[in-house]
């Protein structure tokens, strides 16, 4: 079983259900219509790009994650071949819809370019996005956001609704939070690779209430628009996640924070989804 559980989450199989989970989500939110292709295209994407991403993060992970590291040294080299087929295939049947969503699948691979590959001049004293305090969070928390509220108008060739600003926003502080999360498990490989984060400069006890912060304005920033009409009342089942978030921030320096992040943290946007749906039958 536990080799079952670390193929899907270390071949970031459960990353490209987290993606199918996000935009279906942000496809009830902005009540457009649920489309199976841009399911797939999100799974195959998010699958892809962050399998990039865990081969140039083999340094640190090999402090932090080495069960990952071992993982990746093993089948690397039939995930590489996998990722280029699904990315392919992502923007296949991105301008098979239309050319700028064709264009626009493009963004989560510059984004991991930008966040995980040395590009910056060496008279910096970082030379990737990954490695500059905040920045590393708010890259990744932008590129979920962006790519995921704003390819379905795209997709559809409509206008961009008011209503995208907060549901940008909701994903943007979700994916924080997520991305902060992970730095806790990340501390010891962090350190030595000389990466400052939120957990490294103010510890994990003011970390854990900042995360806190952010949950509480997640919610809000749903339940605000939903009582004024801009989002659907799915929003409110949607916001009752600020319980699940909570109660798993609790559990940071008392449970297995491999488990905590992998599972409990990434499982969020599972749980998110099926609130969505629990709330798109009730309605």
């Amino acid at each position: 079983m536990n080799k079952v559980l670390d193929y899907i989450i270390h071949s970031s199989l459960f990353v490209g259900l987290v993606g199918i989970a996000m935009m279906f989500t942000v496809l009830l939110l902005l009540e457009l219509p649920i489309v199976y292709e841009l399911l797939l295209i999100l799974f195959l994407v998010s699958f892809s790009a962050y399998n990039i991403n865990r081969k140039t993060d083999i340094k640190e992970d090999k402090i932090s994650h080495p069960r990952r590291v071992r993982f990746i040294q093993n089948y690397y080299r039939y995930l590489k071949v996998v990722c280029i087929i699904c990315y392919i295939l992502a923007f296949i049947l991105g301008f098979l819809k239309n050319f700028l969503t064709g264009i626009f699948i493009f963004l989560p691979a510059l984004f991991v370019i930008l966040y995980s590959v040395k590009w910056i001049p060496s008279w910096f004293n970082f030379s990737r996005l990954k490695e500059i305090f905040l920045i590393k969070n708010c890259t990744v928390a932008f590129a979920w956001a962006f790519f995921v509220t704003f390819l379905p108008f795209l997709y559809f060739g409509v206008n961009v609704k008011f209503s995208a600003v907060f549901v940008f926003f909701f994903i943007f502080l979700k994916v924080l939070g997520n991305t902060i999360t992970f730095d806790i498990r990340d501390i010891k490989g962090d350190t030595i690779a000389k990466i400052k984060t939120i957990p490294i400069v103010f510890g994990i006890r003011t970390t854990k209430k900042i995360l806190t912060l952010i949950n509480f304005l997640a919610s809000l920033i749903i339940i605000v628009p939903a009582i004024f009409g801009i989002l659907p009342i799915v929003s409110y089942f949607i916001a009752i996640v600020f319980i699940y978030t909570q109660l798993y921030i609790q559990q940071i320096e008392k449970s297995d924070i491999k488990f905590l992040t992998d599972v409990l943290a990434d499982g969020e946007y599972l749980v998110i989804a099926l609130l969505a749906l629990l709330g798109m039958l009730v309605i």
